[in-house]
């Protein structure tokens, strides 16, 4: 199972299995360490390889390295007794910074970077690099401990009704911002039919730093109107999406 943020990358490895037409994987267009996080149960992955992420060398952008130890604290959850996780990168700091929030979880050990490792599978870029004299360091580490991790995308529609809209204000929402905690909502604009009994409410949200964008609709049902997600956008019910459901109709109910 390959995961991408990259369409063109999400594309072009689907292109490659029509042509190999292999059944046994699988590519998603979605952050890997959410998706690791939220689809995996406990215990149930055998091996997790994570190759040349962007480290983020500032230091104002050190919350978006795969360094954080919530990242780390996924591997201890997902991965089985005895399963490996591998880093491969160009950047020789960052494998020791992962090194070292590896060891901080006590769920690791057996840790060692292997310098200009003999790969069996080597990327495109590493291939290039190698063929430049640049090195490469492959981090390898083994789970010797589990950790307990709560998820955030659970069942269920978000949905709700009110009795009666305030039309004029949800046509100014546009731009409106809503936080609580480490979940932030931004309306981005508002669309709606020439009777205006469906409006669409294009709607960003972020859980600390996953990020989706989607459609609220809003439409006339009986003697109200329900609010909930359009079914042309499937975002992840995460808090921050299933909170802009309800604080949209809170804002805008009468």
């Amino acid at each position: 199972m390959g995961f991408d943020t990259s369409l063109t990358s999400v594309e072009k490895t689907l292109t490659k299995l029509e042509k190999l037409r292999l059944q046994n994987a699988r590519v998603a267009r979605v952050d890997g360490r959410f998706a690791l996080r939220e689809l995996f149960a406990d215990n149930s992955v055998e091996h997790v390889i994570v190759n040349f992420p962007c480290p983020w060398p500032k230091k104002r952008h050190s919350r978006r390295r795969l360094t954080r130890e919530d990242f780390v604290e996924t591997l201890g959850a997902v991965l089985e007794p005895g399963g490996i996780f591998e880093l491969a990168t160009d950047v020789e700091w960052f494998a020791r910074e992962m090194a070292e929030t590896l060891k901080k979880t006590r769920s690791f050990s057996k840790l060692a970077i292997i310098t200009n490792p003999d790969r069996p599978l080597k990327t495109r870029y590493e291939r290039k690099w190698l063929s430049q004299g640049r090195t490469i360091y492959l981090l390898k580490a083994e789970k010797t401990g589990h950790i307990h991790i709560e998820r955030t995308v659970t069942g269920g529609l978000p949905h709700t009704k009110i009795k009666k809209m305030d039309i004029k204000k949800l046509t100014q929402m546009k731009g409106q911002i809503w936080q609580e905690g480490e979940k932030v909502v931004v309306i981005k604009d508002v669309y709606h039919d020439l009777d205006q009994k469906n409006w669409l409410v294009l709607t960003y949200s972020s859980d600390s730093d996953f990020q989706q964008h989607y459609y609220i609709l809003i439409t006339k049902k009986g003697d109200g109107f329900l609010v909930k997600l359009d079914s042309t956008t499937v975002p992840f019910r995460t808090p921050a999406v299933k909170w802009s459901v309800f604080r949209l109709a809170e804002e805008i109910g009468v």
